[in-house]
């Protein structure tokens, strides 16, 4: 007969016990074992548990959740003791809190930025860089009474009826009879011109010899100061006290003028606001005319 050993409580291998002798106390505890049950017949004790009337219910408790331990070790998955992680109900999923510097929020903090550059660079554009025609006056006429500097003239402002100061800029663009960008140092006194003042009246936008601006070269005329008219044969041209008449960079009268001379006559509508002389009929003198007996003199190599 082989010998069995049994654990005891502390897991440790107990008393050796042989097969027979287990036999004989088996046999023992079943004679000593009484035919009848202490608790009575059965069917007696169903009927008086049915007929117990139980007012509430006891509470069914939840089932216990089983406790899933996990292992961390640095650098490493998580590791569980059932092999899976645990999961929640169905319809609703744990997610992980991400963190605040993940690829939407960097993407929305550029987008943001972006957006409030160029809202920064419009308004830089428009305060500094602006088109100064964007808050232009309409052009006017104006007579050039002379010329301070490069960047300053003293003008007369025909429709305002008033003298003026125009400040020239790098950004002041001007034109000739062509429409050609030319350089503003070749203005001049006597200029009859179309300027465009800035929306402040400070500076000078854009400065032409507009085709609106009536000019003619002619001769044949002569001043009547009587009644402010340039006079030839067949034509007459009225002017202004404002009128500028000027031969070679220098103011002349008006009564100087001779109907040969040949003049450059710009205006605006019927009136001419500059006169100037292209060609003067200029003067003899004759000096010491006491001491002269018989005297000649010849002109272009003429006859004397």
């Amino acid at each position: 007969m082989k010998d069995y050993h049994f654990e005891n409580d502390d897991k440790e291998f107990d008393t050796t016990i042989r097969l027979d002798h287990i036999n004989e106390k088996v046999k023992e505890l079943e004679q000593n074992q009484t035919d009848e049950d202490d608790l009575g017949d059965k069917d007696e004790f169903l009927k008086a548990f049915e007929s117990e009337k139980f007012e509430d219910p006891l509470p069914v408790q939840p089932a216990e959740e089983p406790v899933t331990f996990v292992t961390r070790e640095p650098g490493k998955q998580p590791v569980y003791d059932g092999g899976e992680p645990p999961r929640g109900p169905k319809d609703e999923e744990l997610e992980e809190d991400e963190p605040f510097w993940n690829k939407k929020t960097i993407g929305l903090i550029t987008i943001a930025a972006l957006v409030v550059l160029g809202i920064c660079f419009g308004i830089v554009k428009m305060v500094f860089f602006s088109n100064p025609l964007d808050k232009a006056a309409e052009a006017a006429p104006m007579l050039v009474t002379d010329v301070l500097d490069g960047e300053e003239l003293l003008v007369y402002d025909i429709n305002e009826a008033k003298q003026k100061t125009v400040n020239l800029t790098p950004e002041t663009v001007v034109y000739n009879e062509d429409e050609v960008q030319i350089q503003p140092d070749v203005i001049q006194m006597g200029d009859l011109l179309m300027i465009q003042m800035d929306q402040d009246g400070e500076f000078a936008v854009t400065i032409s010899y507009d085709e609106s601006i009536k000019k003619e070269e002619i001769t044949g005329l002569k001043a009547d100061t009587s009644v402010k008219e340039l006079q030839g044969e067949d034509r007459s041209f009225a002017y202004d006290k404002k009128t500028i008449f000027y031969y070679d960079g220098e103011e002349i009268r008006p009564e100087d003028i001779e109907s040969c001379d040949v003049l450059e006559i710009s205006g605006i509508g019927d009136v001419v606001w500059s006169v100037k002389v292209l060609e003067y009929h200029g003067y003899i003198t004759v000096e010491n005319t006491q001491n002269i007996k018989n005297g000649t003199f010849t002109l272009d190599e003429e006859e004397p």
